[in-house]
């Protein structure tokens, strides 16, 4: 099972969550669709890492998911607690 760690990005870095990948889109395939934008530079252990950016077209892309995101959480929500 793939996981990756959130973590907050400047001076006061912390680790936010984690991440199952596994219920995600695959980053091959958004990097694919154009979505993503990779790069490999040297990490805080002074390994190469790949990192993520998102497109213009990531960005758009992400308004169109959490927009699908709020409708299920909606949904769960209205089964969850019925009137």
């Amino acid at each position: 099972m793939a996981t990756a760690s959130v973590r907050r990005s400047g001076p006061n870095r912390r680790k936010l969550f984690r991440l199952n990948m596994d219920r995600f889109i695959p980053l091959s395939i958004a990097s694919g669709k154009g979505w993503l934008k990779a790069e490999w530079k040297p990490s805080e252990a002074n390994r190469r890492a790949k990192y993520y950016s998102l497109t213009p077209a990531g960005k758009k892309q992400l308004v169109t998911e959490e927009s699908k995101w709020n409708a299920l959480v909606e949904t769960i929500a209205r089964v969850m607690k019925p009137a």
